[in-house]
C-alpha cells in the first residue's frame, strides 16, 4: 500500500500497489480498505511521534 496523509485534513489517498500500480484508484474512502487506512495512520503518528523526540533530544543535546 502507499498511503499519502495530509496533516490537518481528514483527505489523503491510498493505493493498493500491487493491484493498482499505477495509483489510478483511490481507495481512501473505501470502507473495504477501512482498516488498512487506519492501520497506516497509526504507523505514521508512531513514526512523526517517534521522529519528535529524537529530533527534540538532538537540539536539547546540541546547546
Amino acid at each position: 500500500y502507499k498511503l499519502v496523509h495530509i496533516t490537518g485534513s481528514t483527505e489523503g489517498q491510498l493505493f493498493d500497489l500491487q493491484q493498482d500500480p499505477g495509483e489510478l484508484h483511490n481507495l481512501w474512502e473505501d470502507p473495504a480498505h477501512h482498516a488498512d487506512r487506519l492501520r497506516l495512520l497509526h504507523l505514521i503518528l508512531e513514526w512523526r511521534m517517534q521522529s519528535s523526540v529524537q529530533t527534540m533530544a538532538l537540539m536539547a543535546s546540541a546547546r
